[in-house]
């Protein structure tokens, strides 16, 4: 039995070791593939670049070693690099255009490609293509956009502030810049509005350049153009045929809107004139309407304007009627009508003439009326009448002002109204200068008059009050030695603010004078010039600085014999002036506004 088991034993051991078993292979013992090559433009290292020189290239390759690497210009092989696979690419005599840029390495016979990069060659510098305002222009407002327009983009790092400079006269001025997302427009804004008039402009430096490094070409250095004081707003061409141009006018703003508003008076064939108001839109001017008239065939003139604190607008005009004989005539614009206040009336003795009046607004902005009557048989007897618009009537106010019996006309200088409403009347009789305030039972002087020396005659006066109902005065004498000056004062005729020169030459003569208020109860006076070398005439003004005058502005410049003149100032200081002019083919009127 034993025997038995170890020979079983011994077969089953010779038979395994005749069996041919397959041989066990380590599969780490396998070769790896080659990893792919990565190839890489670091430079230029954008997707488009822009160059007028020399171009670095910088190839980088990773991933494992390459056989060739190449640079490509398009399909075509620029230069064979070798390690560190570095080239300037010299466009020196290469034409303007776009170009592909890659690089391509190979191994084994296999090609690897890097990504494209787009390469502008361009030696042609930037233009600039358009100004604005435009150079050498004439009437450009003080805060009229400053654009500059380039023929392609600029390279962010040339402009800054610094590649830009605004000048007016020889100030510096301060400003903002806004580059447009294209890198191809500049506009420029002021910080602060300089003095008017002045020639403004501005400097682009020759270092800003576009992408591919070109410095700006022709047109650089300065443009430059000219802000004058006023500035044209619109014109307003004649209503009818008649318009002259000693045309008297009003000037008022529209309290709630600031829209300008215009009246004047024009000849009309074969009546004689008319009054016409406009309200101007911002792009033409509204007729508002028909007047109230006496009869189809009377003549009008001298309108006075009032623009009330509620919107409401009032026109004060006189109408000589069939007789010939001038009325008062005040009308309120209602609901897009105009709409009579009170009945016309003279406020001045029967077969008196009215040679002059003035409107302002009293208690519960009620009209007053002041007017100087001309008695062609007693001249001397001239004296000033004030009228108001009370319990729905037309009522005097006191008795006239003006001495009888003297041998002098009294002389109604100006109206306004004190702070409750009353009436305050500037006059003259003989050569003293009075300013009277009703009391409400009786005319009263307000502080002292002046007396006009014998040697300096008078030439104009104005009157204007402030919004407290403070009255403020201006003069004009001419002097012995030739010149003509202005004298001011505030509250009171004997409370003066300054005075100054207006022209020294004898051949210039002062005209009209005009005091207005602006921002702050800030007195300006504006005077007419007449010159009898060329017979041109002007418009000037000056502003109270708190201590001093400042100097003379020229506001506008208009035909020989034109007198029609009307201003306009705002609590903000905004003003404008309207006077007629001819502008080749008819007489207009033309509206201008400060330029501020």
């Amino acid at each position: 039995m034993n025997r038995l088991r170890i020979l079983v034993t011994w077969c089953l051991f010779t038979c395994a070791a005749c069996i041919d078993l397959p041989e066990v292979v380590d599969p780490l013992e396998e070769p790896l593939p080659e990893p792919r090559l990565e190839v890489r433009l670091a430079s230029p290292g954008e997707a488009t670049s822009h160059t007028n020189g020399d171009v670095p290239v910088q190839v980088v390759v990773s991933g494992g070693e390459a056989e060739t690497v190449e640079l490509l210009l398009g399909d075509e092989v620029l230069v064979r690099l070798s390690p560190p696979y570095s080239y300037t690419w010299s466009t020196q005599g290469v034409p303007e255009g776009r170009y592909s840029l890659a690089a391509r390495a190979t191994r084994k016979g296999e090609g690897f490609t890097s990504e494209v990069r787009t390469v502008v060659v361009d030696r042609t510098p930037p233009q600039v293509v358009s100004r604005t305002p435009a150079p050498g222009a004439q009437d450009v407002s003080v805060r009229a956009p400053i654009r500059i327009e380039f023929s392609e983009p600029l390279l962010r790092s040339s402009v800054t502030e610094a590649s830009f400079s605004v000048t007016a006269g020889d100030a510096v001025l301060g400003f903002t810049m806004n580059v447009a997302a294209d890198f191809q427009s500049v506009e420029i804004s002021l910080v602060q509005s300089p003095p008017v008039p002045t020639a403004l402009a501005v400097t682009v430096s020759p270092l800003v350049t576009d992408v591919a490094g070109n410095m700006l070409g022709a047109p650089t250095g300065v443009w430059s153009w000219h802000s004058p004081a006023f500035i044209p707003a619109s014109t307003q061409t004649s209503a009818s045929i008649g318009l002259d141009l000693n045309s008297s006018m009003s000037l008022a703003f529209d309290a709630l809107t600031q829209a300008p508003l215009l009246a004047w008076s024009e000849r009309i064939e074969p009546f004689g004139s008319d009054v016409f108001v406009r309200r101007w839109n911002g792009s033409e001017w509204v007729d508002l309407g028909m007047l109230p008239h006496l009869t189809d065939t009377s003549r009008r003139s001298q309108p006075h304007l009032l623009a009330m604190a509620d919107g409401r607008i009032l026109v004060g005009f006189l109408d000589y009627g069939d007789d010939n004989t001038p009325r008062v005539v005040v009308a309120e614009l209602v609901d897009g009508s105009w709409r009579q206040v009170g009945l016309p009336f003279w406020c001045i003795p029967m077969g008196g003439q009215i040679q002059s009046f003035f409107m302002t607004l009293g208690e519960n902005q009620q009209p007053i009326v002041a007017l100087n009557d001309r008695d062609t048989s007693a001249p001397t007897e001239r004296r000033v009448y004030v009228c108001r618009f009370k319990n729905g009537k037309w009522e005097a106010v006191g008795s006239p002002l003006g001495a009888s019996g003297v041998g002098q006309p009294a002389s109604l200088l100006g109206v306004g109204a004190d702070a409750a409403g009353n009436p305050v009347v500037l006059w003259s009789q003989g050569r003293a200068l009075t300013l009277s305030q009703w009391s409400g039972t009786q005319w009263m002087p307000r502080g002292g008059g002046v007396q006009l020396n014998p040697d300096e005659p008078l030439i104009d006066v104005s009157l204007t009050m402030s919004q407290k109902g403070i009255p403020f005065m201006a003069w004009t004498v001419h002097r012995t030695d030739g010149s003509e000056l202005f004298r001011a004062a505030r509250d009171t005729l004997v409370n003066p603010i300054g005075a100054g020169v207006l022209t020294s030459a004898p051949q210039v003569h002062v005209g009209r004078l005009f005091l207005k208020l602006g921002a702050q109860e800030q007195p300006i006076v504006f005077w007419s010039e007449h010159d009898n070398t060329n017979g041109r005439h002007s418009l000037h003004m000056k502003k109270w600085l708190g201590s001093q005058w400042e100097d003379a502005r020229l506001v506008a410049v208009y035909p020989a014999n034109a007198g029609g003149v009307a201003l306009a100032v705002d609590e903000q200081g905004e003003i404008l002036c309207a006077h007629p002019e001819n502008d080749g083919q008819r007489n207009v009127i033309s509206l201008k506004r400060f330029n501020r």
